[in-house]
């Protein structure tokens, strides 16, 4: 893949640790990405004018986005990494599973991008999902190969996606756009 193109090159994360206002710990760091303020949706919207890696990303998810609504099993292993497929083969063929994961798609009114990690041989996506009875954010970790881009279980395990990622969906680290460009 090619050198990162996000528009925003360095984005900050801080998270205030507070049990008074006298005492306070701050935590920050930076990674490279995007936030999207405006409605990068999944569902809805068509063509988005982005810079390379960030439509290739969009791509992606929109082609996740119907590979699950397809109720296919062949076209949601193509989204996969190759190592994987045959494990997520076995947790997709279990009784009425393949089918509950068609059925909540399908009944997505929104899938937004709200964020987009370049970490490493990953990208992380962070994407807002409304279902009719409420909305939650759904990490996706997307391993960057020579033939494209594929889902991947490969950051399961690792201390930046397993806390820091969950405390920024949870809304307990904040980011800030500083746009390099």
């Amino acid at each position: 893949m090619s050198s990162s193109a996000f528009s925003y090159e360095k984005v900050s994360g801080y998270f205030v640790q507070s049990d008074s206002s006298e005492n306070q710990s701050r935590f920050e760091f930076d990674f490279r990405g995007a936030i999207y303020e405006e409605d990068l949706n999944l569902i809805t919207s068509k063509t988005v004018d982005l810079p390379k890696e960030e439509k290739e990303v969009y791509e992606f998810l929109r082609k996740v986005r119907l590979a699950n609504i397809s109720g296919n099993i062949k076209e949601l292993l193509a989204v996969w990494d190759e190592h994987e497929r045959e494990s997520i083969e076995k947790v997709a063929s279990e009784k009425g599973l393949l089918e509950k994961n068609k059925s909540t798609y399908l009944a997505m009114t929104s899938m937004r991008i709200k964020t987009v990690i370049d970490y490493g041989n990953y990208y992380i996506a962070l994407v807002d999902q409304s279902i009719p009875s409420g909305s939650f954010v759904m990490k996706y970790p997307i391993v960057k190969r020579d033939d494209g881009l594929y889902l991947s279980n490969g950051l399961n395990g690792d201390p930046f996606f397993d806390f820091i990622v969950d405390q920024i969906v949870q809304e307990k680290i904040l980011l800030k756009e500083e746009n390099n460009k």
